[in-house]
């Protein structure tokens, strides 16, 4: 996965900014599509075949991992995408 420093230091200043009910909390912070451009189902199914179910949203290049919690808790939303960063 990736997210570029700007996404990082973004999240970071939302969660210091935030006011959960929890000190404790984890998130994965990620861009909006995975790196290689290819459909997210296929990868998965190809190096994970025993991955049998996907959350309704997980389309496309999707990332394999998923800021849903970040977005819902702190308002995190990727403002770069990948392709931004590596071309």
């Amino acid at each position: 996965m990736i997210v570029e420093f700007i996404g990082a230091a973004q999240a970071h200043r939302l969660a210091v900014e935030k006011d959960l009910d929890s000190l404790r909390e984890v998130f994965f912070i990620s861009a909006r599509e995975n790196w290689t451009g290819i459909d997210s189902r296929s990868v998965l199914k190809t190096y994970f075949p025993e991955v049998k179910s996907f959350a309704q949203d997980f389309t496309g290049a999707a990332s394999l991992l998923s800021y849903r919690k970040a977005k819902e808790l702190l308002g995190y939303e990727p403002r770069h995408t990948v392709r931004d960063i590596l071309f």
